[in-house]
């Protein structure tokens, strides 16, 4: 019986385990949304929101991001200040959402998307379901509901709560003079490990302390 749940665990964690590696932005750094992919291709977007290119000047780290808000705006190419890099959206948003703390089902997703997993759509749809996770849509059409189904049988199935948040976080972004001004909320990933991450680490520690109590008690 220990075999097999050793087995089956392995398998969840393959499928589960690989995540995308820390994005290198920071509180304080100057960056660019931008409507293009890193080939000069224009992204499929949803309605005005994501998924947009994090253009990091001086670096060729640039990355796919979506919103967390529905009504706070920025113009593509300006610069934005990072305020914060956080587990909630500090500021602003359709429900006031200061201080509001991200989904865990929004960070399994743009996890999964950020490791390349493409089982879950693609980026326009993200965006939908992003925006109905966060509250700022009451409705999403039948994909986007069927998106968000699939994802949280997958969180169940490996262990994410559904208020982990694993190596997603919350880039606060603010424009204009001073960057005074909130523009968004946009998705970064951390060095935080994922639940599989987690929990390969514990399962090695477990099979280590059985393996010396069974050499003492040869003894």
């Amino acid at each position: 019986m220990q075999l097999f749940f050793l087995v089956a665990f392995l398998g969840v964690s393959l499928m589960f385990g690989g995540q995308a590696s820390a994005d290198p932005v920071a509180a304080g750094d100057i960056v660019q949304l931008r409507l293009t992919a890193t080939n000069g291709s224009t992204i499929t977007r949803f309605s005005n929101g994501g998924p947009f290119r994090m253009d990091l000047p001086g670096t060729a780290s640039d990355f796919l991001t979506f919103c967390l808000e529905a009504d706070e705006y920025f113009t593509p190419g300006e610069n934005l200040l990072v305020g914060a890099i956080a587990t909630s959206a500090q500021d602003g948003g359709v429900n006031t959402n200061s201080g509001d703390p991200i989904s865990g089902t929004t960070a399994f997703l743009y996890s999964r998307f950020r490791a390349g997993d493409t089982s879950y759509g693609n980026g326009a749809l993200l965006q939908e379901a992003i925006w109905f996770l966060e509250g700022e849509r009451t409705t999403r059409g039948a994909a986007a509901a069927g998106l968000i189904a699939q994802a949280q049988m997958d969180m169940s199935a490996i262990g994410w709560g559904v208020d982990y948040l694993g190596n997603v976080r919350v880039a606060n972004l603010y424009r204009g003079a001073n960057y005074a001004t909130f523009a968004q909320d946009m998705l970064v990933t951390t060095s935080v490990p994922e639940p599989a991450t987690l929990l390969l680490m514990g399962l090695g520690l477990l099979i280590g302390t059985r393996g010396r109590r069974r050499r003492v008690s040869v003894r």
